[in-house]
């Protein structure tokens, strides 16, 4: 509840200053996340979702188990927005691409190399237009690196898309 009073402050002040911000978003999703997470995981019931933040702590002052999910969570949680954001900040378009496709590979934990995603998620994701990443895609199926097929996007060359990210 704190993450999402700080998004919409945010939200407000930034509005109010006329400055594009949106980091605040994270703030919201990240609070939505971690009891997600905690209620799934660890069983917490729904009900310390909606607790105060005095209320809360005392909650996971008497659930330790409770409190160390907590902090790894947020902490992973940190980390991958802090990677993503440094990736937007340094990282051009092909880079993002080639990178977030990398990265789902991996993720995916299966053994082909195949993502079933469409150009507007991974644009979306990515911070880029649908326009920009049809081109970067196009580019790499021409070099035969990727393979695309309706919603399908199929990793042909992991070692050359790897050398397409330029730090």
């Amino acid at each position: 509840m704190i993450l999402y009073a700080i998004s919409v402050g945010l939200s407000v002040t930034m509005g109010l200053m006329g400055f594009v911000n949106l980091a605040h978003g994270v703030f919201a999703m990240a609070g939505g996340y971690l009891m997600i997470t905690l209620m799934g995981r660890f069983g917490m019931p729904w009900l310390a979702a909606l607790l105060a933040g005095d209320d809360f702590l005392a909650y996971l002052e008497s659930h330790p188990a409770s409190f160390r999910v907590v902090l790894e969570t947020l902490a992973r949680t940190i980390r991958r927005l802090s990677d993503r954001v440094e990736d937007l900040i340094f990282l051009d378009v092909p880079s993002r691409v080639a990178k977030y496709l990398l990265d789902l590979v991996r993720s995916s934990g299966g053994d082909g190399n195949e993502l079933t995603l469409t150009q507007d998620e991974l644009a979306a994701f990515i911070g880029a237009s649908r326009v920009s990443v049809n081109r970067v895609l196009g580019d790499l199926e021409r070099r035969e690196i990727i393979s695309i097929r309706r919603r399908r996007i199929a990793i042909k060359d992991a070692d050359r898309l790897a050398k397409e990210v330029r730090f």
